[in-house]
């Protein structure tokens, strides 16, 4: 994989953060949000922590650009492992 792939980068600073002794959960967001936010485009945003819903509380919801405040749909994600 290229140097600029976003996926490449994402594990890079992953492995960075995870060499760190005091690494904890939230350590790992920001390289997920980075990432997700790559992935996403113009076309969708990314909100780190946002308000419980039906679904639960996420650590990050994805949805569609330029939709009502509730957004249309989210993608549950989370920097957890399970």
């Amino acid at each position: 994989m290229p140097k600029d792939d976003p996926l490449t980068e994402y594990l890079a600073t992953l492995r960075d953060v995870a060499q760190h002794p005091e690494a904890r959960e939230h350590g790992y967001r920001t390289a997920l949000e980075t990432l997700l936010k790559t992935l996403a485009g113009k076309s969708r945003k990314v909100l780190h922590e946002p308000a419980g819903s039906a679904y639960g509380r996420p650590d990050f919801t994805v949805y569609q650009a330029g939709t009502p405040k509730e957004p249309r749909y989210a993608n549950l994600l989370s920097a957890r492992s399970s």
